[in-house]
């Protein structure tokens, strides 16, 4: 797209838990963390701060289903992640240096974020954090609202500067943009932009100008070529229904069912007519 699509999003976090998988014997960020969020934590007694430490892949599970159960009770959590990361296996735990895949992560993570009504957000402070939004997809419910994580390798030293300053402007101001600005180091991700540029590279490849009147007749050619339609008044018909159904306007209740599914439930913050404002405006 040729610009950004901007829209107001709010999210509601009440707890953050600082999940420590870091070897013993390196340099504790999670721990320097938590002490720095303290005091944090005592000034506003709407933020909850829990530490855990995890000494092997079963603890981070057993972690995970501990935040489900008081996400069903009314947490909206931040999970922090302190470990070791990489890109194509997902994260170390420990001194055990157990993997635990990004595939395996994700449903624990989906579970959380359904129980806390699409509010969960994710800080995977690990090298290649970012992509444990590797297994995301668009027709199930998305794993996380929000994840801020590196794409490349990070020191430690460099996200125990950061990260401080992160929280403290998140948790007091919830400005998701301006918290980002105190971590250089990560890329983030967001539920509702991931959707509302899924959604509108659909609508761009298939429902708009030429992409869309060729969309009509290839979907012609199959029918014609499986025996579906066999007269030229049949084939008229058969084109008139296509480009009425085909027009971008029309896929209104399409962008519900998917908004539904992968925001859990969650009000979207922009309607379909302002992202097909946005499409029309940039193709």
């Amino acid at each position: 797209m040729s610009n950004e699509f901007r829209f107001t999003s709010a999210f509601l976090n009440n707890c953050v838990f600082i999940v420590d998988g870091l070897p013993q014997g390196e340099l504790q960020t999670g721990l320097h963390l938590h002490n720095e969020l303290r005091d944090l934590s005592l000034e506003s007694a709407s933020v909850q701060l829990e530490y855990r430490r995890v000494s092997d892949g079963g603890a981070l599970l057993q972690v995970l289903e501990e935040i489900h159960q008081a996400a069903r009770l009314g947490c909206k959590p931040i999970i922090h992640f302190e470990c070791h990361g990489d890109a194509a296996e997902g994260v170390q735990i420990g001194d055990t240096k157990d993997i635990v895949t990004w595939d395996a992560i994700e449903p624990w993570l989906r579970r959380i974020n359904i129980a806390s009504g699409c509010n969960l957000g994710v800080v995977m402070a690990a090298c290649y954090g970012l992509y444990a939004i590797t297994p995301v997809k668009i027709q199930r419910p998305t794993p996380f609202y929000f994840l801020v994580g590196p794409q490349d390798k990070v020191q430690a030293g460099t996200l125990r500067e950061e990260m401080p300053a992160f929280y403290r402007k998140l948790l007091t101001t919830q400005d998701l943009d301006a918290a980002l600005a105190c971590v250089p180091s990560c890329r983030p991700y967001h539920a509702e932009r991931m959707l509302a540029v899924s959604f509108a590279k659909y609508l761009k490849r298939g429902c708009l100008g030429k992409a869309r009147l060729e969309r009509v007749e290839k979907v012609l050619t199959e029918l014609v070529w499986t025996n579906a339609i066999y007269s030229r008044a049949q084939i008229r018909a058969a084109r008139r229904i296509l480009k009425q159904r085909s027009k971008a306007a029309a896929h209104g209740p399409a962008f519900a069912r998917y908004s539904k599914t992968f925001l859990a439930g969650r009000s979207c913050s922009f309607s379909f007519e302002q992202l097909l404002q946005w499409v029309s405006l940039s193709t």
